[in-house]
């Protein structure tokens, strides 16, 4: 499968019109249409990445089609989740937190793409 049907595949699969990817990964829906279309990315393209935050998903994903499975989840990132949830912090107030960091890679990455 290339890369632009498991783009489209994932778009799909969350339910999202081109039109609300295109404002989570700050690409144009003309860019996303023919990269669903086409396919023809390089896995370092830097847009990739903004896809992928878009998707809510890893470079990796798009990559090889298959989204990574949270149940391997390795014994940091538990620790840190109980952490979280020892804190008081909401899943709310943690999806909040991880928005903002995505938003904030989305912005550092549109730069380099001249």
């Amino acid at each position: 499968m290339a890369i632009g049907e498991k783009i489209l595949a994932f778009r799909l699969q969350k339910d999202l019109s081109l039109t609300e990817l295109s404002v989570r990964s700050g690409i144009s829906e003309t860019v996303l249409f023919s990269a669903e279309q086409n396919g023809q990315l390089h896995p370092s393209d830097p847009l990739l990445t903004k896809i992928s935050f878009g998707l809510e998903v890893e470079v990796e994903d798009l990559l090889t089609g298959a989204q990574t499975n949270l149940s391997t989840l390795d014994e940091e990132w538990t620790a840190v989740a109980h952490e979280a949830m020892a804190s008081g912090t909401s899943p709310e107030q943690f999806k909040a937190f991880l928005e903002s960091r995505r938003q904030q890679t989305v912005l550092n990455v549109i730069p380099t793409l001249s």
